[in-house]
């Protein structure tokens, strides 16, 4: 029966290749509309007018928009409750169906996930740390159910190479109460010399890591980090993931900065030809640095670019993109990718053009 929806596919895109319709359906107001202009604005500029993309509100009536509009394309909704309404309307049929943000559970042969998978970025902190000698290691993480699952997908993935964090806590969100979560973690007190070999020191703590693995808000984890450098601990190396370089992380104390490597859905510095010139174009028509929704939004365009010329998502795979390095669908059709892992040396090379604009 799959094999058949893929035929059908086929020739039905070889056929409408020059006069298609994409549907996008996203929030239009309400705090996710932000995400919603970035996504358009990126899968617009990659298409560049060659179809007609249509914009709606995430309660469309799916019935309604397929008779008016006859998408060949579908790209959204974005949230779960939406998603289940337009998967069961167009499970199997012939059009694709990119989910951005939410994951479809129905296992339709013409549903695919592609965005950023921030528990493939945990499993790929786990794989570099499994790749060292690094034995002693904490996990910090906020009380939210990404977070959570975040750093349970983690620490089940580390575990795989037989190494284990020897200190799992909850980090606070609340900025006045960073001061002594980190003073009682790391144990931190006071010298009471200053002198020989305390000479210059102010603060001695007893937790000595050889990783710090972080699962919050940019945020929090930049705060974190600043409290941290306050107080002169040495916290080994800084992982962090779903966190973008902004002010926060380039204005940290170059000392802390040296230790991080951050897992990140777009690096905006990168040396790559597709980032250069998605960077290059976004600012000429939009007048603004593009965010990793709009990166999200140009990688979609290209996917839909490569259906319609080719007829077929058959052979799209193990391409660079601006969100990093896409690897395949997996047999659930969720898009697997290598991210950027960047460290002090790319943050470094990202703070003038953040800073002077």
């Amino acid at each position: 029966m799959k094999k058949i929806i893929v035929i059908i596919l086929v020739l039905f895109f070889s056929l409408k290749a020059n006069s298609s319709t994409v549907l996008f359906i996203a929030p239009l107001e309400g705090s996710l509309s932000n995400y919603t202009e970035d996504v358009y604005n990126g899968i617009n500029l990659f298409l560049k007018g060659s179809v007609h993309l249509v914009e709606v509100g995430s309660n469309i009536n799916i019935d309604v928009a397929l008779k008016k509009y006859k998408p060949e394309i579908i790209v959204g909704p974005f949230l779960n409750k939406n998603v289940s309404k337009v998967v069961k309307r167009v499970c199997n049929k012939p059009l694709y169906v990119f989910l951005p943000f939410s994951k479809d559970t129905d296992n339709c042969s013409n549903v695919f996930f592609f965005g950023y998978d921030p528990l493939q970025a945990a499993k790929e902190i786990a794989n570099n740390i499994c790749e060292t000698d690094m034995s002693n290691i904490a996990v910090f993480y906020s009380y939210n159910k990404l977070n959570m699952v975040e750093k349970d997908r983690f620490l089940k993935d580390l575990a795989r190479c037989g190494k284990y964090a020897s200190v799992i806590s909850g980090v606070p969100t609340f900025f006045n109460l960073m001061n002594q979560f980190v003073k009682n973690t790391f144990d931190v007190e006071k010298t009471k010399g200053f002198s020989g070999l305390t000479e210059g020191k102010i603060f001695n703590y007893s937790l000595h890591l050889d990783a710090l693995v972080v699962f919050t808000s940019s945020g929090v984890f930049s705060h974190l980090l600043d409290v941290i450098d306050y107080y002169d601990i040495n916290p080994g190396t800084v992982y962090s993931s779903d966190s973008i370089v902004n002010q926060s992380i380039i204005g940290l104390n170059r000392r802390i900065l040296r230790h991080i490597k951050m897992v990140v859905p777009y690096y905006m510095c990168s040396d790559l030809k597709i980032s250069k010139d998605f960077l290059k174009s976004y600012r000429l028509n939009y007048y603004k640095d593009p965010t990793q929704f709009s990166a999200l939004g140009y990688d979609i365009g290209s996917l839909i670019s490569w259906i319609l010329s080719k007829g077929s998502i058959k052979d799209f795979d193990d391409k660079y993109l601006t969100e990093g390095h896409f690897l395949f669908f997996d047999d659930k059709r969720r898009s697997v990718f290598n991210y950027n892992i960047i460290g002090y040396k790319e943050i470094e090379k990202c703070r003038n053009q953040i800073l002077n604009r």
